[in-house]
């Protein structure tokens, strides 16, 4: 029986959408969701070719991004309109949007097999197409010094969106540089190259990787600052109608706890009330016999 050949991880190529330098080959900047400096930022925006991920925590509205790079099927939107390709990280092809610009499998154990992190694809698997090749599949497959700690086998979600993408932009020769930011790997277990924080450095050769912020994976109280701002730089109408719809809310949420906390304040004053009434009524019933029980004659 002829053995079956893995297909090709990435379909497309990330340097339709870069710019080269002048010495023709490319330099790119890889800008994770982790915490990243504030004086950063510039040399992010001095990049010809900016490559983000998901929802882009960090990213303001007028930064560059050359290439979106989203995870399939747990992706979420971009926290403000972007209108930059997507490329696609996805397991199976029913996963991907017909709007993606290229794409590359991955795989996740446990979509496939019975995991605590995923229990739903315990009852539910779903296939996967590198399923077949589940014991070779890894990334940074030219990296002779990591061993299985390159295997996406070896945890329950393989390697994060931000080490595929540096594997694959590794492997492509025009590449010669990728400057990272904001990825600190500092998460849980459930990815390879979070059990193994020090697989990226080692193998990524071309990466030159900048400190992030702080050592946190990320920071969700500056996620939703840099979402209020995007909203009110962009100026959009659905932008400011969110913002005003989330006022709205908090106000029609708030006006209804006061509500309900001076209906339960009513309540329980008509209560207490109630109740003292009750009590006055049996003390004056009390002191009437009184009197009626001295005045009546033993009983022999």
């Amino acid at each position: 029986m002829q053995r079956r050949t893995r297909p090709a991880y990435t379909n497309g190529s990330p340097l339709s959408f870069f710019r080269a330098g002048a010495d023709g080959t490319y330099r790119v900047t890889v800008v994770g969701n982790g915490p990243i400096h504030e004086t950063d930022r510039a040399a992010i925006n001095r990049s010809n070719n900016v490559v983000r991920f998901n929802d882009m925590n960090y990213w303001r509205a007028s930064e560059k991004v050359s290439l979106r790079v989203v995870h399939y099927p747990f992706a979420k939107p971009p926290q403000t309109n972007c209108s930059a390709p997507v490329w696609g990280l996805a397991p199976s092809p029913v996963d991907l949007p017909e709007s993606v610009a290229l794409y590359t499998w991955t795989y996740e154990p446990a979509l496939t097999h019975a995991s605590i992190n995923m229990v739903k694809y315990a009852l539910f698997p779903k296939a996967q197409v590198l399923e077949p090749w589940q014991e070779i599949v890894r990334y940074f497959e030219e990296c002779n010094g990591c061993g299985l700690e390159c295997h996406s086998n070896q945890t329950s979600s393989g390697p994060s969106a931000g080490a595929v993408t540096l594997s694959e932009l590794h492997a492509i020769p025009q590449i010669s540089h990728i400057d990272v930011y904001g990825m600190n790997w500092n998460g849980g277990l459930e990815h390879v190259d979070f059990k193994y924080p020090d697989t990226v450095s080692k193998c990524c050769t071309k990466c030159t990787i900048h400190p992030t912020a702080t050592t946190r994976y990320g920071d969700q109280g500056l996620h939703f600052t840099e979402k209020v701002r995007n909203l009110v730089v962009t100026g959009s109408a659905s932008g400011i109608a969110i913002v005003a719809g989330s006022v709205f809310a908090i106000l029609a949420l708030t006006h209804h706890t006061h509500s309900r906390v001076k209906r339960h304040l009513k309540n329980r004053n008509e209560r207490k009330k109630k109740e003292a009434e009750i009590k006055a009524a049996a003390l004056a019933e009390e002191q009437a016999r009184v009197p009626l029980l001295v005045t009546l004659p033993s009983v022999r």
